[in-house]
């Protein structure tokens, strides 16, 4: 959301998260002696603003630990702005190590390396370059070495071709990606579990789905009769093919239940949410959870769009 500014000055300075020298950035704060925000704009870590006293306690030492996982938080975040204000740095991210859905397993790195050059090729064969130095943060990497590092097994491997800095995917890279997307975690796929009742019509559209396409995520909701309970095999092939769940309680309506279990079982986060009117229906295990309690479509929005970004990258 672009915020109206009082007073803004523009200036240089280095970037406080990778420390890349003379980059663009405004102080500026809002009308009314609302807060104040810096606004960078790294060609590593993208675009991004934070409150001027959340940037003095990251700079101050005690956050070194999540500077590369916010590095590469800010500049994916700022890659799918459409709006192009940057991604705010805010409180929830200094927690950032304790959801960070980033895997450090070598062989996941490597295929979200294969996913990102099939997604940029336009054609077979096509050179895509890549820049350790500039892009590491993007392809979820920690540092230079570490993005080169797998950039060196993949061709190793034989999944990749290297040319300088440009690179192509071999035949047995296509073939792997067949076998990456079949697996959930890299999916763009989002399975929403919630009663069909009409009343919660306004809560999906205006609600739900708003917040999924809003932080660009395709949603799964499937709605039909339980006839020889096919739409039971449909609601397990859509968790299955989903990244994470959505989950609202709202109705107490058991299928959530069911659903909301299987995806826990497969590993997969389950954001849960409900109507705050109903908590006293809900099992008493949800007390465990945490819970979005929401009052209205736009409510439920906002606070899934803040939920989104902190917990899934």
């Amino acid at each position: 959301m672009t915020k109206r500014t009082q007073v803004s000055y523009d200036a240089i300075a280095d970037c406080i998260l990778c420390g890349e020298k003379d980059r663009p950035f405004t102080s500026a704060r809002q009308p009314n002696g609302g807060p104040a925000y810096t606004y960078y704009n790294c060609p590593r870590c993208g675009k991004y603003y934070l409150r001027f006293e959340l940037q003095e306690k990251l700079t101050s030492g005690g956050f070194k630990k999540i500077i590369p996982l916010l590095r590469i938080r800010t500049r994916n975040k700022s890659v799918k702005d459409t709006e192009g204000n940057g991604y705010e740095i805010d409180e929830r991210d200094l927690n950032i190590e304790s959801y960070a859905n980033i895997s450090t397993d070598l062989f996941d790195a490597i295929d979200r390396l294969l996913l990102w050059l099939s997604e940029n090729q336009e054609y077979h064969g096509q050179w895509i370059r890549v820049n350790p130095l500039w892009n590491y943060p993007l392809l979820g990497a920690r540092s230079e070495t570490e993005l080169y590092y797998w950039l060196k097994s993949a061709e190793e491997l034989g999944l990749i071709s290297n040319s300088q800095w440009d690179f192509t995917l071999k035949p047995s890279g296509w073939d792997r990606i067949n076998e990456i997307r079949k697996n959930s975690k890299f999916s763009n796929n989002v399975f929403i579990a919630k009663s069909f009742d009409p009343s919660l019509d306004d809560i999906w559209e205006n609600g739900i789905h708003s917040a999924v396409l809003e932080t660009g995520y395709s949603p799964i909701y499937l709605k039909g009769d339980n006839e020889f309970g096919l739409i039971d095999n449909k609601i397990i092939s859509g968790i299955r093919r989903s990244r994470f769940l959505i989950a609202d309680y709202t109705l107490d309506r058991r299928g959530v239940y069911f659903e909301a279990g299987f995806a826990m079982g497969m590993g997969l986060k389950v954001i849960e949410c409900c109507r705050k009117s109903d908590k006293g229906l809900l099992h008493f295990d949800k007390e465990h959870y945490t819970m979005l309690y929401w009052e209205s479509a736009e409510d439920l929005r906002d606070q899934l769009v803040a939920a989104i970004q902190a917990w899934i990258v």
